[in-house]
């Protein structure tokens, strides 16, 4: 598995994912988020189990996500036909 860079785009791979405030399974959840929502990766977050620090772009809400949930690498560009 790659490891994120910091500031590196990132998008949620699962139906769904708590975003949580500690990189631990029983911390408090911040938030959910859904497939196809894109964050920014802030690098791995020691812990329980492999987490990400990440911000989500659709709320702005920063916390950790299991590294199974989401995938990181290059933003792709859609065309938007204008």
């Amino acid at each position: 598995m790659s490891v994120p860079a910091k500031g590196e785009f990132c998008r949620i791979t699962a139906s769904s994912a708590t975003v949580r405030a500690k990189p631990r399974k029983d911390a408090a959840a911040l938030g959910t988020a859904y497939k196809g929502d894109m964050c920014t990766a802030h690098g791995w977050a020691e812990g329980k189990g492999a987490w990400v620090k990440v911000t989500m772009r659709r709320t702005g809400a920063t916390g950790y996500v299991h590294s199974s949930l989401v995938a990181w690498g290059k933003e792709e560009l859609t065309h938007t036909g204008q």
